[in-house]
């Protein structure tokens, strides 16, 4: 009479064949766990497998965010140069109409006292370059005076040491 196969029968019969019927059993065991518990571990690596694409999307999508973040700055930049450009050129023409807009007479009177206010900066120019002319030239003289004193004064111990080397 053959009893239920267990661990503790095989062991009996063969402690080798008890260690091989273990190993059996364990195969058993973990085919089981893979047939209840395989489609969850698909399921895992597919979703491990979509989230890996979804990082790398994501990722790629960060970089376009960041290419045109930049080209948002350049744009925002070039329309403030556009902005400040018009404003400049409002202006402009705001003072062009203002200066259109004055008085015949009220221009005559600005370009008189333009020239009048002129005037008097080129004489006050030319009055300092006649002084500087001015001292410039007395300045020419007195070097002139100190180097012919200079020469004299050459010449005349050139003449001392001739006298000294013939005596």
């Amino acid at each position: 009479a053959v009893g239920p196969l267990s661990l503790a029968a095989v062991r009996t019969a063969s402690r080798t064949i008890a260690a091989f019927f273990q190993w059996c059993v364990a195969q058993l065991q973990y085919a089981e766990i893979l047939r209840q518990h395989g489609p969850i571990l698909e399921q895992h690596a597919n979703a491990c497998h979509g989230l890996s694409h979804l990082e790398t999307r994501a990722s790629t999508q960060e970089d376009r965010m960041h290419l045109l973040n930049a080209e948002r700055q350049r744009l925002e930049a070039a329309i403030k140069e556009l902005v400040a450009q018009h404003h400049l050129q409002h202006l402009q023409l705001a003072h062009l109409l203002h200066d259109q807009a004055l008085a015949p007479a009220e221009e005559e009177q600005s370009r008189q006292e333009l020239a009048v206010e002129e005037s008097k900066a080129w004489e006050g120019l030319m009055e300092h370059w006649d002084r500087y002319w001015r001292e410039l030239r007395l300045k020419t003289k007195q070097l002139m005076a100190e180097e012919e004193e200079y020469r004299a004064a050459i010449l005349t111990q050139q003449q001392a040491s001739r006298r000294k080397t013939t005596e």
